[in-house]
């Protein structure tokens, strides 16, 4: 599995489990005794930024570790290292009220400073929370979060930079962006890039969203084979038994009209052994 696929699934599974700024770090669903708990303590007292870091994330349901301060004192020495976990869980405690009032100015502030601060490649777990935190960031600016006007500038910013830190929930809402032209200039061309890329990687939208600029010949030069095999490799995602949108069944329509009969065989073949690409990221 390459860095993409490791990210993307990592950072995916992360976000289903309800909570964007709180992924379990590596270390602490092992804190299954007193020795161990004690032994991290120890290390975080002694200046351990992961220890802190692990601290922190342990302390956030209280079941395992319960500090008089909730832990935010550990939070808050791990991010003065430059840890965006800690930052993103300071930013998680203060929006849902985590052992205090809840603060969306501080809760933004934390965010904000979370996505600011420079990644740690050598911390798969920073590069992973990182891009959650570009794209709660896209969000909030998207729709007026956390006390914040929307502003589709700055949310095309964040969600960019969600997208080429490899996140692929990101690539088909950029690629809308670039179409439509809100937040950014428009450019079918950019937003073919990433329509293709969600498209390669499975996302039944991406490749939707890529068969309507071949039929349209937005960004690219029209093209029938091109669209009607993005098209019906949409369906192919997206399951059997949903309905095809009225402008697939377009597509098809007028596929059926001007292919040959080669041409929709070929189609057809190139979807039956249709695999994930992950080349390039």
């Amino acid at each position: 599995m390459n860095k993409f696929s490791l990210l993307a699934v990592v950072s995916i599974a992360a976000m289903l489990s309800g909570c964007v700024a709180q992924p379990k770090h590596a270390r602490v669903d092992q804190l299954d005794t007193q020795a161990k708990i004690d032994e991290m303590v120890r290390k975080a007292e002694a200046g351990d930024v992961e220890a802190q870091v692990q601290a922190c994330s342990a302390s956030t349901d209280g079941k395992l570790y319960k500090p008089a301060d909730g832990g935010d004192g550990w939070c808050e020495k791990s991010a003065a290292h430059g840890s965006i976990h800690a930052m993103s869980e300071m930013s998680a405690r203060y929006d849902i009220g985590y052992n205090r009032p809840v603060d969306y100015k501080k809760a933004l502030y934390w965010l904000t400073r979370a996505g600011n601060a420079p990644v740690r490649k050598d911390e798969l777990m920073d590069e992973v929370v990182a891009t959650q935190v570009y794209e709660k960031l896209a969000e909030v600016y998207e729709f007026g979060m956390m006390g914040a006007m929307p502003n589709q500038k700055i949310a095309a910013k964040w969600r960019l930079k969600a997208a080429k830190s490899f996140d692929p929930t990101s690539f088909v809402p950029l690629a809308r962006m670039y179409e439509s032209g809100t937040g950014v200039k428009q450019d079918y061309k950019q937003a073919a890039v990433w329509y293709r890329n969600a498209g390669r990687i499975g996302y039944w939208d991406g490749a939707h969203g890529l068969a309507l600029l071949y039929l349209k010949g937005l960004g690219m030069p029209r093209d029938m084979v091109e669209a009607y095999y993005w098209e019906t490799l949409s369906f192919r995602l997206r399951g059997k038994n949903d309905a095809l949108p009225a402008d697939g069944i377009y597509i098809d329509l007028i596929a059926s009209d001007v292919l040959t009969p080669d041409q929709l065989v070929d189609v057809e073949e190139r979807v039956s052994n249709w695999k994930p690409d992950y080349s390039g990221f």
